[in-house]
C-alpha cells in the first residue's frame, strides 16, 4: 500500500508542477510585455522618455521588477492624449477669440508739418477693451478706447476727450503659452466729442473731431496680463488751417497694462 501510493505521488507531482506553470509567462516575457504596452502608450501620447517613473529604462539594459499592478502616468489635465489618462504634456489649447481690459498711460505732443517744429508734451491716458482673433503666431486685435491726448499749445493745455478704434496685426508668441511676446502694427480712427484749452471750450469749426493714423507697439505677456508700449502717429490735420498756419498732427507714445479674461 505505502510503496503504490508513493508511485502515485511521484508520478502526480510533475503532472501538477506542468499544470500548474502552463499558461504563466516567465518573469522575462512579463517584462517584455510591460515594455511594450509602456511604449504603444507613450507613443499615444507623442512623447517616449528615455526612463519611466518606475525605473525601467529602454536601453534594454536595466529593468525594474514588476510590482504587478497596472502602472499609468496619469495627466491631471486629462486631455490632448490619445489614450485617455496617459499623457506627459500638459500644454492648454489657444483660445480662438480672447477679450480683456487694457489702461495706457504716456505723454502726447503736436507735431508741426513744416519747419520740423515739435510741441510740448503733456500727460495722455486712455482705458478700454479689446477683443482678439488668434490665429497661432498671428492675431487680429481691435479696440475701443476712451482717450485723453492732452497736449501743450500757446494758450494752455488742449485736453480733448475722445473714442479712439485702433486695429493691429499682431505677430505673437501663441498666448497657449505661459510666457510671451508681440509686435503689432496697424491703424486707429480717433473721433473727439470734447476739448478744452483751460477753460474755454474748443469751437469744432476751428478743430476737426475725425483723426486716422498709424501704430506700432510691442510688448512681454506673463499668463493673462501683458506689458507694452504703443506708439501712434496721426495722418490727418488737427487744425483746420488758416493762412501761414502749419499743419497740426498728434505724437503720442504710451505704455499699456492689459488683462485678459
Amino acid at each position: 500500500m505505502t510503496r503504490s501510493l508513493k508511485t502515485i505521488i511521484c508520478f502526480l507531482l510533475p503532472v501538477v508542477f506542468i499544470a500548474g506553470s502552463y499558461g504563466q509567462e516567465s518573469p522575462k516575457e512579463n517584462r517584455i510585455e510591460n515594455n511594450l504596452k509602456r511604449e504603444i502608450a507613450f507613443i499615444a501620447a507623442d512623447t517616449l522618455p528615455a526612463e519611466t517613473p518606475n525605473g525601467v529604462s529602454y536601453d534594454d539594459t536595466t529593468h525594474a521588477e514588476a510590482s504587478g499592478e497596472e502602472e499609468a502616468i496619469v495627466n491631471p489635465a486629462g486631455a490632448g492624449s490619445i489614450v485617455p489618462g496617459l499623457s506627459l504634456r500638459n500644454v492648454p489649447k489657444q483660445k480662438r477669440f480672447s477679450f480683456g481690459l487694457t489702461l495706457l498711460l504716456g505723454t502726447n505732443h503736436y507735431h508741426y508739418q513744416s519747419g520740423e517744429v515739435t510741441g510740448k508734451s503733456a500727460f495722455a491716458f486712455g482705458a478700454g477693451f479689446y477683443g482678439q482673433l488668434n490665429m497661432g503666431f498671428f492675431a487680429i486685435r481691435p479696440e475701443v478706447l476712451y482717450e485723453r491726448n492732452q497736449a501743450q499749445y500757446p494758450g494752455g493745455v488742449v485736453r480733448p476727450n475722445a473714442l479712439t478704434v485702433p486695429l493691429n496685426l499682431v505677430l505673437q508668441v501663441p498666448e497657449s503659452h505661459p510666457f510671451g511676446g508681440y509686435i503689432s502694427v496697424g491703424a486707429y480712427y480717433r473721433y473727439t466729442f470734447s476739448a478744452k484749452q483751460g477753460d474755454r471750450e474748443i469751437n469744432f469749426n476751428e478743430y476737426f473731431r475725425n483723426e486716422g493714423g498709424i501704430s506700432w507697439g510691442l510688448g512681454l505677456r506673463y499668463g493673462d496680463v501683458t506689458v507694452g508700449v504703443t506708439k501712434r502717429y496721426g495722418l490727418t490735420d488737427l487744425l483746420r488751417k488758416k493762412p501761414k498756419e502749419p499743419a497740426l498732427r498728434n505724437r503720442s507714445i504710451q505704455f499699456n497694462l492689459s488683462y485678459r479674461f
